[in-house]
């Protein structure tokens, strides 16, 4: 079902899903939840955060994913909180990419290392 090229050098990896892929599994969110299982996102993401201190409070963000933020007593608690968040939005942002993308829309996917 799923048509996978990799290249492990340092770039990319890339998986092929059509529309009749779709037809086929059930749905848009059947095969996001099959492409996940199959394609092991557990991606390594690692972005420079920003700690501030704001009325007693340390916030936390990363400027590559602009309007998330953690928040906490301690810069620890914030950090936890901001990757919290982080992984709940790419999430959010990844499963929203493939629920409004058109039915003969092909996905693809590149690991940058």
């Amino acid at each position: 079902m799923l048509e996978q090229e990799s290249n492990r050098g340092q770039f990319i990896v890339s998986t092929h899903i059509s529309s009749g892929d779709v037809a086929r599994s059930g749905g848009v969110l059947n095969l996001l939840e099959q492409y996940l299982a199959e394609s092991n996102p557990a991606m390594r993401h690692e972005f420079l955060t920003v700690i501030e201190r704001i009325d007693g409070t340390h916030v936390a963000y990363c400027p590559e994913v602009p309007g998330i933020f953690g928040r906490g007593r301690t810069k620890m608690a914030a950090l936890v909180d901001l990757r919290e968040a982080v992984t709940q939005a790419l999430n959010d942002r990844r499963e929203r990419g493939v629920h409004d993308a058109p039915k003969d829309a092909v996905f693809d996917s590149i690991r940058v290392e």
